[in-house]
């Protein structure tokens, strides 16, 4: 079994963040667009602060919104990941006429092969990209309208082009707006899973009788293990820190070929993973939650997601796939995860995109994702937007493609 990661190591990064230098620009900038419902105010953004207050407005007042666009998730990833990655801060404030904030699109401008492009905050860690919506505004503008908001967004950001990823087509039952803007599949959709308040009636319908058997008999095989079995929430900073330790020991333990496997080697990755999931006294619920499958004094899984009242959304998992693999402890936490959200009224469940065995296996509904590519000027319109697309449809191909994909994972971890 590869030896876990010394927790001090972890805890000596976790949080950590360098100050935030001030910003040279002449930010906010401002534009008015006319759209059907009159003037439609943006302000763009280049620090948390300034757009706070609207940000949070929209969260509290049942926004169409995922998980992974909460201010907090959105900072704690900028601050460990986002700036070190020279992701500058493009946060796009749409007010009505009225002054009332009609959306937040959670935007960032980076270089890629030397050309600026706009595009969704949270990299890899955050599965849904959108903005945050309020819900009279999504029946009031048109189609044409968010085409021409996005298209004003990224002539203020001077990016070349607006890259938009891993959209989905539709969340909670609401249309996203942005489908209106158009573009192509995504290589992979999201896996999820509609829940209900009978977790027994929910079993029968995922697994077969076998399967539900199967599970209980490894539940067994782990208390006789290791000793009793018990799926916690890692609430205090000794567990998220304890949690985290067993991820990255678990990480360890793959296929090390795969630079997707080696993400959680990364301290500034553990850094963010733990600022979002630390409880703030008399604040909201965290973003993240962290969850560790117990069996006596190990940890033999561990899940990450982003919650928020209605929905679950799996950013990772890991299992001690050595000394526990014949008790399937990945298969036990999914499990037990879901009697634990039954019970809190979660609606859906999701593992996250991209195509796995086990998350067919548990999630059988695939929630649709889009991207968009559109030119901001006429270098985005000659090379930059045609550069982007090429790139994701030839990345789509890789991903359908086994083979290839088994290739390109092989050559990037030579390489890396």
């Amino acid at each position: 079994m590869a030896a876990a990661p010394e927790i001090d190591t972890i805890q000596a990064i976790a949080g950590a963040a360098s100050a935030r230098g001030k910003s040279a620009g002449a930010y906010p900038l401002r534009a008015a667009v006319s759209t059907d419902a009159g003037t439609c105010h943006i302000t763009m953004h280049d620090r948390f602060d300034t757009v706070a207050a609207a940000w949070l407005g929209l969260e509290s007042s049942g926004a169409l919104m995922t998980p992974y666009q909460r201010l907090d998730f959105m900072r704690a990833w900028h601050n460990t990941l986002g700036r070190d990655e020279g992701i500058n801060l493009r946060i796009v404030e749409g007010r009505t006429e009225d002054g009332r904030t009609a959306f937040i699109w959670p935007l960032g401008c980076c270089s890629c092969r030397g050309f600026p492009m706009l595009g969704w905050l949270g990299g890899k860690h955050a599965n849904y990209g959108m903005g945050i919506y309020d819900r009279h505004a999504l029946n009031i503008l048109k189609p044409q309208d968010w085409r021409k908001l996005m298209s004003e967004a990224g002539r203020l950001s001077g990016a070349d082009a607006v890259v938009l990823l891993n959209q989905p087509e539709s969340f909670e039952g609401a249309t996203n707006p942005l489908a209106a803007i158009g573009g192509f599949a995504s290589p992979s959709p999201c896996h999820a899973i509609n829940l209900s308040e009978d977790y027994n009636a929910l079993m029968e319908r995922l697994r077969s009788r076998s399967s539900r058997k199967k599970i209980r008999r490894n539940i067994r095989r782990l208390e006789e293990t290791a000793g009793r079995v018990e799926l916690r929430r890692a609430d205090t900073h000794v567990e998220i820190i304890e949690a985290l330790a067993a991820l990255r020991g678990h990480k360890q333990q793959l296929d090390n070929c795969r630079a997707d496997r080696r993400i959680f080697s990364s301290d500034a990755v553990i850094g963010f993973l733990t600022q979002a999931a630390i409880p703030h006294e008399d604040g909201p619920p965290p973003p993240l939650e962290i969850h560790a499958l117990h069996a006596g004094e190990r940890i033999v899984a561990t899940f990450v997601c982003a919650v928020s009242q209605t929905r679950a959304a799996g950013t990772s998992i890991s299992f001690d796939s050595d000394e526990f693999a014949q008790c399937a402890p990945g298969e036990v936490m999914i499990a037990m995860l879901l009697e634990h959200f039954c019970a809190r009224g979660i609606k859906t469940f999701d593992l996250g995109v991209g195509d796995a065995e086990y998350k067919r296996r548990w999630c059988h509904d695939k929630e649709p994702l889009f991207d968009s590519v559109i030119a901001s000027n006429l270098r985005g319109r000659i090379l930059t937007a045609p550069s982007a697309t090429l790139s994701l449809k030839i990345k789509a191909v890789l991903k359908h493609s086994p083979r290839l994909l088994g290739l390109l994972h092989s050559i990037q971890g030579r390489l890396s």
